[in-house]
């Protein structure tokens, strides 16, 4: 509240991480869902080992497309 930030419920999930009790009781009572690991945050996968072609699969296609459109902009097309 000091801050300004508000926290969107609807769209927030709880994660258990350790041994939690009550956690559907608890996530009714803030109004948000119940999640599980693994899951993704910002794009990136949480709780998925790191050697998966899982985790970095989606990673890769995502900078190959940035990467493509970066050499089409600022690429010479050879023409003089």
């Amino acid at each position: 509240m000091v801050t300004g930030l508000r926290i969107n419920v609807s769209e927030s999930e709880m994660v258990q991480i350790s041994d939690v009790d009550n956690l559907d009781t608890l996530a009714d009572m803030l109004g948000c869902k119940v999640g599980s690991l693994p899951m993704s945050y910002l794009g990136m996968p949480l709780g998925a080992s790191y050697k998966s072609s899982f985790v970095w699969n989606p990673i890769l296609e995502k900078l190959e497309r940035w990467l493509a459109r970066w050499k089409k902009m600022y690429l010479s097309k050879g023409v003089a």
